[in-house]
């Protein structure tokens, strides 16, 4: 499959970028959200109040200048926003007060997973941008005989800070995993892998992604491998 050709991104960012409302989700909270800042909250989000820490905190604190009352909008990678206003500024910390959750479902109907030698510098951090922002479900980082860069485990981590940082911009609630490194063979043959459609992406192919879709009558439903 030539992934380069007659592929259009914006395609799949349109789709990606749906919502599909189940009925209980506050359309007027989707207008007013949309303006608010996100931030993401490392533990599993419950009770009445939450806290920022670490980069999330002092990016509240020192670079928008927050004060009490400052409104943003909280998740914690498990599918679910919250509505939250400032309750307590602290050194290293904020306290917010959650005023409304809302399940809004920004995933693909489908589940993709992208297996993929990393490359070096920046362009690494597209990469994962990238996939974020067109629903990707799952990063696998593929060890190659010739790789330039190799994802050992401070990559992985940096990774998974960019994962987070690109679902705070594109509006996921959900994060990419990345998953623990593998070689091509024994990624194809998991058992994640079974009983799903597999695209190799050769700049020799002589298949546009975009064709071999439609001839399967569009995505297909299920699990999709990208390698």
């Amino acid at each position: 499959c030539d992934w380069s050709s007659d592929v259009c991104s914006s395609d799949l960012i349109l789709h990606h970028r749906q919502y599909r409302y189940d009925g209980s989700v506050n359309l007027n909270f989707l207008a007013q959200s949309s303006m608010l800042d996100r931030y993401y909250v490392h533990e599993p989000i419950a009770g009445k109040t939450s806290r920022l820490v670490d980069e999330e905190a002092h990016h509240l604190l020192h670079v928008m200048r927050a004060r009490v009352g400052h409104e943003v909008t909280l998740f914690d990678g498990s599918g679910v926003e919250w509505h939250a206003k400032v309750m307590r500024l602290g050194r290293s910390e904020v306290e917010l007060e959650l005023l409304a959750r809302h399940e809004v479902d920004r995933e693909l109907p489908i589940d993709v997973t992208l297996a993929v030698a990393l490359p070096k510098g920046d362009r690494q951090r597209w990469l994962v941008e990238k996939a974020v922002e067109l629903g990707v479900r799952c990063l696998t980082p593929l060890v190659t005989e010739h790789g330039v860069a190799q994802p050992v485990e401070k990559a992985l981590v940096r990774l998974r800070r960019t994962v987070i940082e690109a679902s705070k911009q594109c509006g996921r609630n959900q994060l990419m995993e990345i998953s623990e490194p593998a070689i091509l063979r024994d990624c194809l043959r998991s058992p994640a892998a079974a009983d799903t459609l597999k695209i190799l992406a050769d700049p020799r192919g002589r298949v546009a992604l975009r064709t071999l879709l439609d001839d399967c009558g569009g995505a297909p439903a299920g699990r999709l491998t990208f390698a």
